[in-house]
């Protein structure tokens, strides 16, 4: 715990280029939700969308696993570049 103290990553943000989810339960302890919007506030211009999942702590995945799981595909779709104005990108979907 004393290691995850000292952990110093704010210019981290700024190395990454991809579209980033920033996924926190709005009832967070540890990463409240005004950290959260930093880290988003910290990405390159346009990449970072941030997503409060209500009700959740932090692991929101186990809090609210259907609020959680609804706010990933969504954030896929809008972040894969489509081929042209007719093709849309498949899901995997599981029987």
């Amino acid at each position: 715990m004393e290691l995850l103290r000292r952990l110093d990553a704010v210019d981290q943000p700024a190395r990454i280029s991809g579209p980033t989810l920033v996924c926190v339960g709005q009832v967070d302890p540890v990463v409240p939700v005004a950290a959260a919007s930093e880290i988003v506030n910290a990405l390159a211009p346009g990449i970072g969308q941030l997503d409060v999942i209500d009700r959740a702590g932090h692991f929101p995945w186990l809090d609210r696993p259907i609020a959680t799981g609804q706010s990933s595909p969504t954030f896929v779709m809008s972040a894969t570049p489509r081929r042209d104005n007719t093709e849309t990108p498949m899901l995997h979907q599981t029987a």
